[in-house]
């Protein structure tokens, strides 16, 4: 019987530590993953206000220690954009931005919500497309305001991914 039950907490172990925490933020529902870490995207449609946020987000994603790499099309390539980031004063619709999943035709579109954006400081929306773009690589939402993955509502402070959303990255890709 001692056998079975050392058997069995072993195997419970196992299974808790092949597969990441919770807190690392990959979803297999509602954010889809992409099938390679290289992006292409375009920001023509996004108004000029916004698009160093989107950039500056870019940057932040590139420079971590995952696989994911970004490029930045021209505007004549836009249509073929893995990525296409656009805004409009969407009024109170309880969210500063989201991600529509066109997967079958192969792009993400990031859009900013005005209404909301143009109240905030840089680093709240550099935090913003950051946290988007998180959606665009396959991650869903945490509680912990350290990361990016935490929605304003519940107090995100991160303008940048944290440990946690590269490693919900790196698992994913």
């Amino acid at each position: 019987m001692k056998k079975y039950l050392v058997f069995g907490i072993a195997l419970f172990a196992l299974i808790l530590t092949s597969h990441p925490s919770s807190t690392y933020a990959y979803s297999y529902g509602d954010n889809p993953k992409w099938g390679s870490p290289n992006f292409t995207g375009n920001y023509k449609d996004l108004s000029f206000d916004y698009r160093t946020n989107f950039a500056v987000a870019i940057s932040n994603w590139n420079a971590t220690s995952t696989p994911l790499n970004f490029t930045q099309m021209a505007d004549e390539y836009s249509e073929v954009a893995k990525i296409r980031a656009n805004g409009s004063n969407l009024g109170n619709v309880e969210y500063n931005a989201i991600v529509y999943h066109y997967h079958a035709s192969n792009y993400d579109r990031v859009t900013a919500n005005y209404s909301y954006m143009k109240n905030y400081t840089a680093d709240k929306n550099n935090g913003i497309m950051g946290h988007e773009l998180g959606h665009v690589f396959g991650l869903d939402h945490v509680k912990t305001k350290t990361s990016i993955m935490c929605t304003s509502e519940d107090g995100r402070t991160a303008t940048k991914p944290s440990a946690d959303d590269i490693a919900g990255v790196n698992y994913l890709y």
